[in-house]
């Protein structure tokens, strides 16, 4: 579908103006530039060092953070590590790095990132500045997150299945182990139907390599550690006003607030087994659009997801485009940055995400997500009857 150029015009200057309030917004409310990086330094360090015990104990691991030459005293019960021991492991590397000149290697390999993710996907190189400067990838860099990185690994994921490359796409499915909650719906689609033996046996290399790796820098006694750990975390999270715009919290918070959280998250899972298993038979199996559902389905029954982490919707982005659908993905574009800017922005305005991003976010992403299937499904149609036509003789 061609795009006219002064609708492109009009949502290119949308976005740009919801960038710039949000990046005015987030740089004149916010102190904690590099906060976030601050923790995964420290977890690569200790990790490094083969401490486990002051890597998941809260107390230990903000004396520890006191005693850090880089200018960082924590003092906010939050600002513990909460990633799994295989993410500190791969930390590793950056920990032994003094403070700044980490800082400044995260922030040019984000860069790389969010460039080589454009470019497998197909985007205009114009799409970098917006994958950086975005609400979502600014937080990346302003927090040092790891949302372009795990962009990269959805557009490698991409790649790798539509080339038919298997056994790449099960060391990349492998490998986000390091942060395994963004992949859940790609998990269980391949869960469902993926029978390629080479796949596999990436996926299960690639993922006992990673925990191998760091079981054997610590011991088996971290991954205990971290799980206690991480319920601490997630139950603090709750009581601070932390929240997710995923559908978990969505039921938490706004339907029935006593059902434990892992029985919504398996519920979430088995619609989201039927919503992949209905999009299937309709595509086909066709793997570009079970891939970015598969992502969209991942955001949205996360039991942890922030702003940065919707980077990933570049992914989908970059699908609407590779079927010729320029303004749909202008629209979904549009769509992914002023929704996240919309909330950043309340949120430092009232300072309380509790209510606006879960009840403003989840349904959107949730009806978003049912729109993108639905163009997708339509360019397939439209692509199929185009071949029949031009099978049976009916074009030139």
């Amino acid at each position: 579908m061609a795009v006219e150029p002064v609708s492109q015009q009009r949502t290119t200057r949308q976005v740009v103006a919801f960038i710039v309030v949000f990046m005015w917004f987030r740089i004149r409310s916010s102190a904690d530039l590099f906060g976030d990086l601050r923790i995964l330094h420290l977890g690569g360090r200790l990790m490094g060092a083969g401490d486990s015990s002051t890597l998941y104990a809260p107390d230990a691991f903000l004396r520890a953070a006191s005693l850090q030459p880089d200018g960082w005293h924590g003092t906010n019960e939050l600002a513990v590590f909460i990633g799994p021991p295989t993410m500190a492991w791969s930390l590793a590397p950056l920990g032994s790095l003094s403070f700044p000149v980490a800082a400044g290697v995260w922030v040019v390999f984000g860069v790389v990132a969010a460039a080589a993710a454009v470019r497998i996907l197909g985007l205009h190189p114009l799409f970098v500045v917006v994958a950086v400067l975005s609400p979502a990838g600014f937080t990346n860099f302003w927090l040092g997150q790891t949302g372009l990185f795990a962009v990269l690994a959805g557009s490698l994921l991409l790649w790798s299945v539509v080339h038919d490359r298997t056994v790449v796409a099960g060391v990349v499915l492998g490998l986000s182990v390091v942060k395994p909650t963004l992949f859940l719906g790609v998990v269980l689609w391949l869960a469902m139907g993926w029978r390629d033996r080479k796949a596999i046996f990436g996926w299960a290399a690639a993922t006992a390599g990673s925990v191998l790796a760091a079981t054997l820098v610590v011991n088996v006694d971290s991954w205990r550690t971290f799980r206690s750990a991480s319920v601490e975390r997630l139950g603090l999270e709750a009581s601070a006003f932390f929240n997710q715009p995923t559908v978990v919290e969505f039921v938490k918070r706004t339907i029935s607030p006593d059902v434990p959280a892992a029985v919504v998250l398996a519920l979430a899972l088995a619609a989201g087994a039927v919503s992949l298993r209905s999009v299937q038979l309709r595509s086909g199996g066709d793997p570009a659009t079970m891939i970015g559902l598969g992502i969209l389905i991942s955001m949205l029954v996360s039991p942890h997801l922030l702003v940065y982490d919707t980077t990933l919707m570049l992914v989908p982005i970059g699908l609407l485009h590779q079927r010729g659908l320029r303004h749909e993905r202008d629209r979904l574009t549009l769509f992914w940055v002023a929704s996240t800017g919309a909330c950043g922005i309340i949120d430092v305005l009232v300072r309380d995400t509790v209510g606006w991003s879960i009840w403003l976010l989840t349904p959107a992403f949730m009806g978003m997500t049912v729109w993108w299937v639905r163009q997708m499904l339509a360019a397939q149609g439209q692509s199929n009857e185009y071949q029949l036509a031009i099978a049976s003789g009916q074009l030139s």
